[in-house]
């Protein structure tokens, strides 16, 4: 389902700084459409690295469903490639390093073992 947050937690959406992903649209490009927020999660894992059986188990989907998000994001942005998708992104601001590489959806870091948590 379109706008839905990650299990209910809204961890993802909690904290954005930057325009709201859920409605992006590339400027300038009128017919193309708007990456929602599941898709948009889809990507920042993507960005990550994960396989679609990884998204598919953090996200708690089936695979087939990650692999049709991946197909709207493609055709969204025009990518052909998990690669041309996350540089699409990142050149537009739709996502941001600190998500790629943090821990969390959100962009905050990992705890730290040290803290104790």
């Amino acid at each position: 389902m379109a706008g839905a947050g990650l299990s209910g937690s809204g961890l993802f959406w909690g904290r954005l700084e930057r325009k709201p992903r859920g409605s992006l649209e590339r400027m300038g490009e009128g017919s193309m459409g708007t990456l929602s927020e599941r898709e948009t999660e889809v990507l920042v894992l993507v960005a990550r690295g994960l396989s679609n059986y990884q998204i598919a188990t953090e996200m708690h989907l089936a695979e087939s469903t990650v692999k049709r998000h991946l197909a709207n994001i493609y055709e969204k942005v025009g990518a052909g490639s998990r690669p041309e998708a996350t540089r699409v992104a990142l050149q537009e601001q739709w996502i941001g390093i600190s998500e790629i590489t943090s821990g969390d959806l959100d962009g905050s870091e990992p705890p730290d073992p040290e803290d104790g948590s």
